[in-house]
């Protein structure tokens, strides 16, 4: 694993302007920024930092007007490491672990994928994919499940157990 990896206090500084800076365009939390910069990782082409840093805000006209120069390279800095200790963990073989939510509902511990699933198929659609085979295709096809509007339908008819399930998969 990455010895450059984010801490708790960095993902929860990165959240927090994410949502300060937020809007109906931008990426609005660190889990669904994991999964764009994911599936922007495993794309057929890199993607450079100035093509999709003004993409997390929905646009260059929408990138905050940080503070300070010190702010701005902070966040940079945050957002660049992010990216590398994803890299190296898909380099060096390391285990990957996204970033989903998890917490309680109805007395229960659940983990929700939506927002990550979002990010992924935004990083998707914003960088260059091969055409999947069969079984890749339908792999996304689980992730456009949790990620994809016109699935909430099928969302919001599974009991807790089947949306889990469905997370699990």
């Amino acid at each position: 694993m990455s010895d450059n990896m984010l801490s708790e206090d960095e993902l929860d500084y990165l959240d927090e302007v994410l949502q300060t800076f937020g809007n109906e365009s931008s990426i609005l939390d660190v889990n669904e920024l994991d999964g764009f910069m994911v599936a922007m990782l495993i794309a057929q082409e890199a993607v450079a930092f100035y093509r999709w840093y003004p993409a997390i805000w929905g646009g260059a006209e929408l990138a905050p007007a940080l503070a300070s120069e010190d702010e701005a390279e902070q966040l940079e800095s945050l957002l660049l490491r992010m990216q590398d200790t994803l890299t190296g963990q898909r380099c060096s073989g390391d285990e990957f672990s996204a970033l989903f939510y998890e917490g309680e509902f109805e007395g229960e511990t659940v983990t929700g994928v939506e927002e990550w699933c979002f990010g992924f198929l935004r990083g998707k659609a914003f960088s260059t994919w091969p055409d999947l085979p069969k079984a890749q295709a339908a792999l996304l096809d689980k992730v456009a499940l949790h990620g994809d509007e016109e699935n909430f339908s099928r969302l919001e008819a599974m009991s807790l157990q089947q949306h889990q399930a469905s997370v699990e998969e």
